[in-house]
């Protein structure tokens, strides 16, 4: 493990920057490149004697092997402090601003999933359903069963707020900060789970996955909130069956 450790440090050593080394401590942080690489390879089937057997072979198979081990975990875990930095840098934003994340039972909000009354900028923004649902001042509220895509949907808000700031309609910015979401997290596989789900799926989203043109798209949204996707076919029976069966296919239900 020393050996592999110091064959880490040789190899890696150029692409872990100084600064944040030392922000966490060096030892720390060798420790859990070094147990990363070494999980990542015993995960691949490599034992402990064959990967100190490729740290003194000349073979240059087994040492691009090797390599490779290393370069995965250097991958998985920047992806995994990206995340982290991401999630702390939306909620920090609403921290900042000064606003409140409530989580509100799913049948309370279930219509709109998310809403919000917040100050922005010294502009009051905030759709209708604000009234309705009676949201005070500077909170943003969540259905409960969101909790897990928070990440998500706060800065889908965020997004949101901002283009209704800078003058665009509800509709408008709702459709932008979908926009500015898609791009962000595009290819990550939670988001790409949340883009899936029936009640909040974008008209982009079943036009590329199913081509469904424009106006199945409005029967869809109209027709929300669903509690099953078999409700779909109970509130739009006009859908085809072969249609339907690929849209259970391909989308799920929060409910």
């Amino acid at each position: 493990m020393v050996r592999f450790a110091r064959w880490c440090w040789t190899f890696g050593g150029g692409s872990l920057a100084f600064g944040e080394i030392c922000s966490v401590g060096m030892y720390w942080y060798c420790f859990v490149w070094v147990s990363m690489a070494w999980s990542t390879l015993m995960s691949s089937g490599w034992s402990w004697r064959k990967i100190l057997r490729a740290m003194s072979t000349e073979d240059m198979v087994d040492k691009n092997r090797l390599e490779w081990g290393f370069k995965r975990c250097v991958y998985l875990f920047s992806r995994g402090r990206l995340q982290m930095r991401e999630e702390r840098g939306v909620k920090e934003k609403i921290k900042k601003l000064g606003y409140r994340v409530v989580y509100v039972p799913h049948e309370v909000i279930e219509d709109y999933n998310a809403c919000y009354r917040v100050k922005y900028k010294g502009k009051l923004v905030f759709p209708s359903a604000a009234d309705k649902l009676g949201i005070p001042l500077n909170e943003i509220w969540i259905s409960e069963k969101w909790k897990e895509f928070e990440e998500y949907i706060l800065y889908h808000e965020l997004r949101e707020i901002k283009h209704r700031a800078d003058g665009h309609s509800v509709e408008q910015a709702h459709e932008l900060a979908s926009n500015d979401a898609e791009r962000k997290y595009r290819g990550d596989p939670k988001h790409e789970s949340l883009r899936r789900e029936i009640n909040v799926a974008s008209k982009e989203t079943l036009a590329e996955l199913l081509g469904i043109d424009e106006n199945l798209f409005e029967k869809i949204k109209e027709n929300r909130p669903y509690h099953t996707m078999d409700e779909l076919l109970e509130k739009i029976p006009t859908i085809e069956k072969q249609l339907f069966e690929k849209i259970k296919e391909h989308f799920w239900c929060i409910n």
